[in-house]
């Protein structure tokens, strides 16, 4: 719908919305210092549910009048909103009230945001403007909101941690696009900066799995394995299966944990899979989207079926993503399973490939994953042959952390574990069927 007919109701709207979309946030933000060491929420911040939108107004009303009056009104008015949240802070810190310049400095970014959403000539469209208004102003809300989060895992990231991120953030960002952009090596399938995208792509996602596993990883057994299962479900089930060897009391948890954390795994495929080779993703996200799903299931029925006792959660033996070894790591894994799977495919025909996918898949399934979805993209495999590949990767994978939980967690464990991995792989193998079959 073309908005361009409204634009200034429209823009005053979404404006005023997101003030008081920032405004509520601060409202319901209790104090800190005030009323205990919790907060109050009775307490109020320098400005909250009706101040921000008022804030917000004044911005795009300024921006209304840049034709008339130029930059100077908005400029005047951003310096205007700023003294107030000087003199606010001023107030707060002289009635002893712990306090810091959050609330102060999304006071100007609410009256920005106000400016940005009348201001013309800066989008292509009103529509555009209105999105990107609203974008910033639900990220700031977030934003803004994730104190408790953020201030979490800052306590618990270490200095490697920190020293890991910027050594692959400078890789990422300047090292990157200076590697050659063109394909070598066997079969021409080698390209060094395809290969450092991919390397890119997975820590990125197992970074995010690294983040929560450390922001919530000590809120029980389950949640721990879940979590963690989104850097390394193998890790998972090396660490808790011993534990049940130990701890039979603790079996559901524990396989709520295992099952769960591998459950991931399908879901992060089809991840991987629509950002390197979309065409190829109606094939894959039917099994592995009914896997998940199934394991998702699985494993909070078995946890229900057992008795519930409570645990502290192992320590996970996760490295950090960004570790420059670990991503040279994953790098030389993809460009061997890339070259591998071409050259089997090559030979052998299909079979090479999917034994090259069972192969791959009892290590890592990241490598088999982005193999065959960059070889379905350039059409030197087909769909049907790639995503089987992907299915049998998964497949020996699963059974490699059912065998896991057998030799570690004992037999009682591992049975449990193993039943629930086959009747994954048994759904996800009827869903890989029918598509055959349409």
């Amino acid at each position: 719908m073309d908005l361009s007919p409204y634009e200034p109701y429209a823009s005053l709207a979404v404006v005023v919305a997101v003030g008081l979309l920032i405004g509520l946030e601060r409202e319901r933000r209790p104090v800190p210092g005030a009323g205990g060491e919790r907060g109050d929420r009775s307490a109020r911040h320098a400005a909250g549910a009706r101040t921000f939108p008022l804030i917000g107004l004044l911005g795009a009303l300024a921006g209304l009048l840049l034709p008339a009056t130029g930059w100077w009104l908005a400029f005047g008015g951003l310096i205007g909103v700023i003294v107030f949240g000087v003199l606010a802070y001023r107030q707060e810190a002289r009635i002893e009230v712990e306090t810091g310049l959050t609330t102060e400095v999304a006071m100007a970014v609410t009256y920005l945001l106000g400016v940005l959403g009348t201001a013309p000539g800066l989008f292509e469209s009103v529509n555009h403007k209105l999105i990107a208004v609203a974008m910033l102003g639900v990220g700031v809300t977030a934003l803004l909101s994730a104190k408790p989060i953020l201030h979490r895992l800052a306590a618990r990231a270490s200095q490697e941690d920190v020293i890991a991120t910027v050594k692959f953030l400078i890789v990422a960002v300047i090292v990157l696009p200076l590697l050659p952009d063109r394909n070598f090596g066997p079969y021409e399938v080698l390209n060094p900066r395809e290969i450092g995208w991919m390397v890119v792509l997975i820590a990125g996602i197992s970074f995010a799995g690294y983040v929560a596993a450390r922001a919530y990883g000590s809120r029980g057994l389950g949640l721990t394995g879940i979590l963690g299962g989104l850097v390394s479900s193998t890790a998972v089930a090396a660490s808790f299966s011993p534990r049940a060897r130990s701890h039979p009391e603790l079996h559901p948890a524990l396989s709520l944990a295992v099952v769960g954390a591998s459950s991931l795994m399908f879901p992060r495929v089809v991840v991987e899979v629509a950002i390197v080779g979309p065409s190829l993703l109606p094939t894959v996200a039917v099994p592995m989207g009914v896997m998940g799903a199934a394991g998702l299931a699985l494993s909070v029925w078995t946890y229900r079926r057992g008795t519930k006792t409570r645990a502290e959660p192992p320590e996970l033996p996760l490295k950090n993503p960004f570790e420059l070894g670990t991503a040279l790591t994953f790098g030389l894994v993809y460009a061997f399973v890339l070259v591998l799977s071409k050259a089997a495919t090559d030979l052998l025909g299909s079979g090479g490939t999917y034994l090259v996918g069972l192969i791959a898949g009892t290590t890592d399934v990241d490598a088999i994953t982005l193999s065959m979805a960059r070889l379905a993209r350039s059409a030197e495999v087909s769909r049907q042959v790639a995503a089987t590949t992907i299915f049998l990767g998964a497949v020996s994978n699963t059974l490699v952390k059912a065998g896991i939980a057998v030799v570690l967690g004992g037999v009682d464990f591992g049975r449990r574990v193993a039943l629930a991995f086959v009747l994954i792989l048994a759904s996800g193998a009827l869903a890989t069927l029918a598509l055959w079959l349409v």
